[in-house]
């Protein structure tokens, strides 16, 4: 003969089955739901960290800008405008090596045409600002490669082979008087 507490038991086992599997679910579902609004979080604070660096950058406080970029980098690794922007700011504060860098590791992750030549230009003029000319034409000419109609990319072009005739001739001279 079966007891009737025992069937209560199954019955109350079976219950709590039932209750445990879909607290499961409400935890997975409530989980999930706060992974998505911290990763959407996520990406408006890059965006306001941005803007925000953009402000500071206008108005020459180059530290917070530095410290914006650097923020909006963290919150997204891959923020194109983030690295591009700081590459930028780099370059203002005359840290030409560091927007080198920066232009060299942004430029291959750009797929839109105009920003890939400006990027190009950019890093042109951080190579003239380092003396580095050879450099300095091979971007102007992959710039102008991607946009031929650039006429400030031309113009830089051309006063950069005029730099290097100068000091190739410069050198031819200097070897002249040396012998």
């Amino acid at each position: 003969m079966v007891s009737c507490a025992r069937c209560t038991t199954d019955f109350i086992g079976l219950i709590n089955f039932k209750t445990k599997r879909d607290l499961v679910k409400k935890y997975i579902n409530y989980t999930l739901l706060i992974v998505f609004f911290v990763s959407v979080g996520n990406a408006q604070n890059e965006r306001s960290f941005i803007r925000e660096g953009n402000s500071f950058f206008a108005d020459s406080n180059y530290t917070l800008a530095d410290s914006m970029y650097t923020k909006a980098i963290e919150n997204n690794p891959n923020s194109i405008e983030a690295q591009y922007n700081s590459a930028n700011l780099k370059y203002a504060q005359n840290d030409y090596a560091g927007a080198i860098t920066g232009y060299e590791n942004t430029i291959p992750q750009i797929d839109n045409d105009i920003a890939k030549a400006q990027s190009f230009h950019n890093l042109g003029n951080a190579y003239l600002k380092s003396q580095k000319l050879e450099e300095a034409i091979e971007s102007y000419k992959k710039a102008l490669r991607i946009n031929p109609d650039d006429s400030d990319t031309r113009y830089n072009l051309a006063y950069a082979n005029n730099l290097m005739k100068k000091n190739q001739n410069k050198d031819n001279k200097d070897n002249k008087d040396n012998k």
